[in-house]
């Protein structure tokens, strides 16, 4: 995938883990029928609002920069985002249950100009992927190492930690399949079907 953006002139060294995304709310969700009409914050991924209109949610696009404040007011009954960038940006202060819901995937691709790339000399070139991959290693540890410790966390401060039991979780696993169809002309069917292989393992 990260081969087809080099066109564009732009390399991919490689994916960092931002994790699965979780909901953040202030009422608790714990089967499909809770998180039905639920105005929650997307960002603006066709995706992403997809997968949470396949779950009964109500998904609103916000701008970054007024998520806590939308938060705050009630605008929004909550965020699906991931445990990492919801802590450090104190998400758990103004919302009361955190839902292990796993709606979505967030992969990151780190970027490089081809441009740049191509006036580096071979060595160069592999220093930058030596440290790439050094980088990768750690924050792929930190980040899920610190998923346990924000857990455990969060549920000091009186968040109720909600955890979807398997039969449940099977349930919002089958009601979004119906987002692949959505797709099935965007995306190319062969690497989705390794992509879908991969979370079987």
């Amino acid at each position: 995938m990260a081969k087809s953006l080099e066109k564009q002139g732009i390399i991919g060294l490689g994916y960092i883990d931002i994790g699965y995304k979780h909901i953040f709310s202030n009422r608790p969700v714990r089967s499909l029928e809770d998180a039905k009409d639920l105005k929650i914050r997307s960002t603006h991924s066709k995706a992403h609002i997809a997968v949470l209109q396949a779950l009964g949610m109500n998904p609103t696009p916000i701008a970054w920069g007024e998520v806590y404040t939308t938060l705050q007011q009630g605008t929004v009954d909550g965020i699906d985002i991931d445990l990492n960038l919801a802590y450090f940006n104190k998400f758990h202060e103004i919302t009361k249950y955190v839902t292990l819901s796993g709606t979505v995937y967030t992969p990151h691709l780190v970027l490089f100009s081809k441009r740049a790339w191509d006036k580096l000399n071979p060595e160069q070139q592999g220093w930058i992927m030596e440290s790439f991959k050094v980088m990768q290693d750690f924050e792929r540890k930190t980040n899920r190492a610190n998923e346990e410790k924000i857990i455990a966390e969060m549920k000091k401060m009186g968040v109720e930690v909600i955890e979807l039991p398997p039969e449940e979780r099977a349930r919002w696993v089958e009601a979004t399949k119906s987002v692949y169809e959505k797709f099935a002309d965007q995306v190319n069917q062969e690497q989705l079907k390794r992509v879908q292989e991969l979370v079987q393992q």
